[in-house]
């Protein structure tokens, strides 16, 4: 889980770095909305894991690796 974190927090850092660095250039406005919205999916993907139950749904089987017999 802590590996998790890390990995998420520093996604979510770089993104906003992204955000800062090109928002300050006007032809890169396109990449600091850009970076605005990764940041923007990145917090809605970790509410929404607190509440999916995905330890029954099908497609994190498939992806993890459990296949049919």
């Amino acid at each position: 889980m802590g590996l998790f974190v890390w990995l998420f927090v520093t996604c979510f850092r770089s993104a906003r770095a992204v955000e800062r660095r090109s928002a300050h250039s006007a032809s890169a406005r396109d990449l600091a909305h850009l970076a605005a919205g990764v940041q923007i999916s990145l917090l809605a993907f970790a509410v929404a894991a607190f509440f999916h139950p995905i330890a029954y749904q099908f497609y994190f089987f498939s992806i993890g690796g459990w296949r049919w017999r």
